[in-house]
Order: C-alpha cells, then sequence, then structure tokens
C-alpha cells in the first residue's frame, strides 16, 4: 500500500484496528508500528495523547489554498483492543477519547469561530452501522456482515453534539463498501484495499469529495 501512495507523493494518515498489534512485529507495540510509519516520506500520522487509550488518536487541519484558514479537520481515533471495558468483543472507541475529541473539537471550533465541518476515521464500526444498514437506505454491499464494536460508548452522540463530523469512515468487515445516513451524519466502510488479510472481494479505496 505504501509504494504507490510514495510514487505518487500523496500525503497519508493511518488510524489503527484491532490487527496492529501483531503487524509492528514480535514484542512490538502500536507505537513502534507509529514510530516505522513516520519514518516514511509524506507520512502525516501521529502520535495522539498520551493518557488516553490508543496511540493514533489525532487530528490533522486542512487549510484553505492561501493558508489562511482551516477548512475541514480529519480526526483519527485508534480502536485499541482487545474488547471494550471488560466486555468480550471488538475494541471501542473509549470515553477518555471521546473526552478528547469533544474538548479539542471545542477549541478548534472556538478558535475559528464558527463550526469547522468534520470527517472521523477508526478501523471498528460503531453499532450504529448495524442499525443503518438494517433500518435506513444505503448504497453499496454488505458481504460480510456488521462486526462492530462491543459497547456503545457514545461517540457518534458526541459527534451530534459538537457539530462538526459529517461523516464516518471504517474499515474492519472486508466484504463491507456501504453508506447509509443516520441521525443526520454518513456512515460509511471504505473498501478492502490491500492484500493481506482474508476474502477474495475485489480491492479499492474510498474517495470522498
Amino acid at each position: 500500500m505504501l509504494t504507490p501512495m510514495i510514487a505518487g507523493s500523496y500525503p497519508r494518515a493511518i488510524a489503527f484496528g484491532n490487527h496492529d498489534d501483531l503487524a509492528s512485529g514480535t514484542g512490538g507495540t502500536r507505537a513502534d508500528l507509529m514510530k516505522f510509519d513516520r519514518t516514511f516520506p509524506l507520512s502525516m500520522s501521529q502520535f495522539g495523547p498520551p493518557d488516553i487509550h490508543g496511540v493514533s488518536n489525532y487530528y490533522l487541519p486542512v487549510y484553505s489554498a492561501d493558508g489562511s484558514s482551516v477548512q475541514t479537520v480529519l480526526w483519527f481515533f485508534d480502536a485499541a483492543g482487545p474488547g471494550c471495558a471488560g466486555v468480550d468483543g471488538w475494541a471501542c472507541i473509549m470515553p477518555d477519547q471521546i473526552d478528547w475529541y469533544m474538548q479539542t473539537s471545542t477549541a478548534i471550533n472556538s478558535a475559528a469561530n464558527r463550526t469547522v465541518p468534520a470527517l472521523a476515521f477508526f478501523h471498528i464500526p460503531l453499532q450504529e452501522y448495524m442499525t443503518v444498514w438494517n433500518s435506513f437506505d444505503c448504497y453499496g454491499t454488505n458481504n460480510d456482515s456488521v462486526s462492530c464494536q462491543a459497547l456503545n460508548t457514545g461517540l457518534l452522540a458526541a459527534a451530534k453534539l459538537q457539530g462538526d463530523i459529517q461523516a464516518f469512515f471504517v474499515g474492519h468487515n472486508h466484504g463491507n463498501d456501504y453508506c447509509g445516513a443516520y441521525a443526520g451524519l454518513t456512515l460509511c466502510y471504505g473498501r478492502h484495499s490491500g492484500y493481506g488479510g482474508y476474502g477474495t472481494w475485489e480491492r479499492g479505496a474510498r474517495v470522498i469529495e
């Protein structure tokens, strides 16, 4: 995945999921993997606050062409695991991560004197991804069920309260690429892009315009 990004001189950023402790090698950590990623050209990935769950919790401001104002904010959340708050299952975005997002979002919006529109990226889908597929109109495919976070810790509700995040983008289920609207927000899967992991579904990527 890195080769075409580097060859095309495309900046890129990552958010960790459930496999990334394995990807860092025997005895490795998410922090080791983040250090490694940041050695490559045009990596925009960052270490997040050390006092909350996970490593890849950070945001990237996207500025106007003249650099004078923030036009969009890209939020990245680390779906660390396994389990969630002692509950078996897939990892969730923990309350301290959500508190960090809300406090930081408030500061960004206060500095801009407006609500800056934002997008959020993380690996394991929220429980609302099941709701939107089961009860609302969606576009795309669900070939792999929805393996969502073990608990609903309230990230979508926090986004509604803040008013900035317009859409969520997740991975995890390699055969899913659907999008749907729920509570005024867009919930999307990406497409399985690399050739690691399970499944033979057609590879691709989510383009956001």
